[in-house]
């Protein structure tokens, strides 16, 4: 899978669980806590809906705020497990 259609699925959520208004005045570098006012709940939704969108599973470890900083972390973290899956 290809990193642009990673974001677009990303983004796709991210306006589903309200947490940015549309795809296309998203900032991928902002952080979500700060810019977009992500709290710790919203942040374990939004886990959910990539492992449920992407089919994967985030270890305990890679629970942490810097792996979903902003946008762009996100979607390398994710690629990371495409990677690891085979899948990229």
């Amino acid at each position: 899978m290809k990193r642009e259609q990673i974001v677009d699925k990303i983004l796709n959520i991210l306006v589903q669980k309200k947490i940015i208004e549309n795809t296309t005045t998203a900032d991928l570098d902002a952080s979500l806590e700060k810019n977009y006012g992500i709290n710790s709940i919203e942040l374990i939704e939004l886990i959910v809906a990539l492992e449920e969108e992407f089919d994967l599973e985030f270890d305990d470890t890679e629970l942490e705020l810097e792996n979903y900083e902003s946008i762009n972390t996100i979607v390398d973290t994710v690629m990371n497990h495409l990677v690891s899956k085979g899948l990229d």
